[in-house]
């Protein structure tokens, strides 16, 4: 993997690690040991997750058009982040 394109997608363009990983077809364990292996610093896992960002039921009215699993997809995020942030609101 190329550090420009590492760098350009997780320094400037601020993607995860799981979104590189699904926008280029690679694992995330390969993305992070490319970053690495470049001397790319990562940053910390306990970023707020980008759902607080979005309101409820907004939320709510793309999950009912595309699905946990689409809407997901959709954000980069895992299903279960979606699901436990609606249980933590009290949402589900």
């Amino acid at each position: 993997m190329e550090k420009k394109i590492l760098q350009k997608l997780y320094k400037e363009d601020k993607k995860s690690i799981r979104q590189i990983a699904n926008e280029l077809g690679y694992h995330p364990d390969t993305v992070h040991y490319w970053l690495k292996k470049h001397m790319i610093k990562t940053r910390s896992k306990t970023r707020k997750s980008q759902l607080q960002k979005i309101p409820i039921d907004e939320i709510k009215k793309k999950i009912n058009e595309f699905g946990i699993r689409g809407y997901s997809k959709q954000l980069g995020i895992a299903e279960g982040t979606i699901r436990h942030y609606l249980k933590k609101e009290n949402k589900i």
